[in-house]
């Protein structure tokens, strides 16, 4: 392996080997050396650290932390210890599709994304057993219409962000499903303290952090990445909470514990536009620049009508099982301790309400779309089961797939 390492793959896990023997299967499995995988065991007591130290690859990294640190600061660790050009966060019950890499090198030899430092990818789903409850039977969902690569103006994504408009799978991320430059990280850094998470919801923190640094992004509209869900996966419930509040070890005492500003049972209802907007109240320079109490407000209106449109349909995402109306009362209690009038609540809580209404047409439009070019064109692929013994884990998706795609020239990819 050269001096130069292109990608790097990190995984911090922790008491996840059953699943994490996939992640990695997934990574090394392919048939690429300009990479570096690092897998960071967090003192699991369950034999992941035995199982990876019996693997054997050049292109594998096994460490350990100096002592427990829980999700965030775990992440924070591991960006200490990459080489690579471009980065991401793999987690441990993700993985990688069959032509991860060979996706990435043909873009970048596009000169149209020269500047690019962030890069968000359509995302392949698999749900590994005991999830029915929220995913029903579903076992895998891959769909490919081959679109069009996108650059996307980063700004006016931070809006959508705080409106819910957009979320974790639309924009760039550290985490699975995008990849950051590591000038972009460094410059994160630099800015931050030292230190690139500010959040405990480190994904959504990073989709933000990239936001703000980079005038646009590159949206890649080919799954590159699977998103797993496990019944141990951080999204599930309240295990976010879970992370102990500890200070980093640095000469700023970072904690990394929930921001002040933002109620804890809002919070922990688990919806995206409150995510976000807590990431920004958490961000070391972003709020400067913002009006804190329009972002707030903003956030806090989104929050109610996201609640409606989403959780009220799908009870079962709501992670601490409030009720919207005891959630509405928690959010105009906020909004009026920040002094907006009753009426101004009502005019924008309207007004939100339309822009989704707009919003849910443009994709009822591209579903419509979707379905006649699924059935009148073959340049389209489909991986779309419940059938459990068929594809047990992402390789036996991995395996399916990458049957298909020997027989793709993927260069076409290079000026869309």
């Amino acid at each position: 392996m050269s001096n130069f390492i292109k990608y790097s793959i990190l995984i911090p896990t922790y008491n996840k080997i059953e699943y994490v023997k996939y992640s990695i299967e997934s990574v090394l499995s392919i048939n690429y050396e300009n990479f570096e995988l690092v897998v960071s065991d967090d003192f699991s007591d369950d034999g992941t650290w035995e199982y990876l130290q019996s693997i054997k690859d050049k292109r594998l990294k096994v460490i350990r932390p100096p002592h427990r640190l829980g999700v965030t600061l775990h992440y924070e660790y591991l960006l200490n210890i990459y080489k690579g050009e471009w980065v991401v966060i793999l987690g441990d019950d993700d993985g990688l599709l069959p032509y991860f890499f060979q996706v990435l090198d043909i873009l970048f030899e596009n000169k149209s994304f020269k500047n690019i430092e962030a890069i968000s990818t359509k995302p392949a789903f698999y749900y590994y057993d005991n999830v029915e409850d929220m995913y029903g039977e579903r076992v895998v969902y891959y769909d490919n219409y081959f679109k069009r690569n996108q650059i996307i103006n980063s700004k006016l994504s931070i809006l959508f962000c705080i409106l819910g408009i957009k979320t974790r799978v639309d924009l760039p991320s550290l985490y699975t499903g995008g990849l950051f430059k590591r000038s972009l990280i460094e410059r994160i850094k630099k800015k931050s303290k030292n230190v690139f998470f500010h959040s405990m919801v480190p994904d959504y923190y990073s989709m933000i952090a990239g936001l703000y640094e980079t005038e646009k992004f590159l949206r890649v509209n080919i799954p590159i990445f699977w998103i797993g869900t496990t019944s141990k996966s951080g999204g599930r419930g309240l295990k976010v909470y879970d992370q102990e509040i500890i200070n980093f070890n640095n000469n700023n005492g970072l904690k990394i514990n929930l921001s002040e500003e933002v109620s804890a049972s809002i919070h922990a209802t688990g919806i995206a536009p409150i995510y976000f907007l807590e990431c920004i109240l958490k961000h070391p320079y972003l709020v400067s620049f913002l009006k804190k109490e329009y972002i707030k407000f903003l956030g806090y209106i989104a929050s109610l009508v996201y609640f409606e449109k989403y959780l009220i349909p799908q009870p079962w995402r709501i992670k601490n099982e409030i009720s919207f109306k005891d959630y509405k009362y928690k959010v105009i209690e906020e909004l009026y301790k920040l002094n907006f009038k009753k009426l101004t609540i009502i005019i924008f809580y309207y007004l939100i309400k339309f822009f989704y209404f707009l919003y849910t047409i443009y994709i009822k439009l591209t579903i419509v779309k979707n379905f006649f070019y699924r059935n009148l064109s073959n340049k389209c692929i489909f991986l779309i089961s419940s059938d459990r013994k068929l594809y047990n884990n992402i390789i036996d998706c991995n395996k399916f797939l990458d049957n298909i795609f020997k027989k793709i020239n993927l260069d076409f990819i290079k000026n869309k």
